[in-house]
């Protein structure tokens, strides 16, 4: 028999937004701090740079994870580049070198 969650498990999710088809909808500000943190910047960083505080940047950064079922930058990495976001890193074309005879 399954076990019906705790409160305390169901907290996270209770304010989730879907669309319909129950796909998850990114608010604004949470798609731009999962971008910035998949682009390597920490959340002191990505705080000065849109004018929040640090705690604020840490709660948009949260409700994207438990979204997106991210458990970690490594993830929020993998799903930047499976969503065709594009990073300053990630664009740097590579050239290869000719063969000299």
């Amino acid at each position: 028999m399954e076990s019906l969650p705790t409160t305390r498990d169901a907290a996270p999710l209770r304010n989730y937004d879907t669309k319909p088809g129950g796909y998850v909808q990114l608010s604004a500000r949470e798609t731009s701090v999962l971008r910035m943190v998949a682009e390597g910047y920490c959340n002191k960083e990505i705080a000065a740079g849109m004018d929040l505080s640090t705690k604020t940047v840490e709660t948009y950064r949260a409700r994207a994870f438990i979204k997106l079922a991210l458990r970690s930058r490594a993830d929020a990495f993998r799903f930047a580049k499976a969503a065709g976001w594009s990073s300053n890193a990630a664009s740097v074309e590579v050239v290869p070198v000719p063969d000299t005879p």
